[in-house]
C-alpha cells in the first residue's frame, strides 16, 4: 500500500514460484523479495533472475529480519541492497529511487 500510495505499481506474489512466474510474463523494473519464502529463499530467486538474459539485469532488494546478517548476506553478489526489517518506509523509498535512477 506504501508504495502504490508513492506512485509505484506493485504485482505481489504470494511465494518465490509464483514470483518467477510473474517476472516472466509482467514487465517489472524491480524486485523487493524477502530472504525466507515458501518454496526457496530471496537468494534463490536472485540466482534465478540473474541466470535469465531477461532478467539478469533487474535491481533486487532482499528484505530480511534475521539477526545474523552475514548468513542473511548470503549470496550477497546477487543482491542490489539488503535492508534489514522493520524497514523504514522513507529508507525503501529511498533505495528505490536509487536503484531506478
Amino acid at each position: 500500500m506504501t508504495l502504490q500510495r508513492a506512485g509505484y505499481k506493485v504485482i505481489t506474489a504470494g511465494d518465490g514460484l509464483e514470483a518467477m512466474k510473474l517476472a516472466l510474463s509482467s514487465a517489472i523494473d524491480v524486485v523487493i523479495t524477502d530472504a525466507i519464502m515458501p518454496h526457496m529463499s530471496g537468494q534463490e530467486l536472485a540466482r534465478f533472475f540473474r541466470s535469465n538474459a531477461k532478467l539478469s539485469k533487474l535491481p533486487i532488494v532482499l528484505l530480511t529480519g534475521q539477526e545474523n546478517r552475514e548468513a542473511a548476506a548470503a549470496g550477497k553478489e546477487l543482491i542490489d541492497a539488503f535492508l534489514y526489517k522493520p524497514v523504514k518506509v522513507d529508507v525503501l523509498k529511498s533505495c528505490l529511487a536509487k536503484l531506478l535512477s
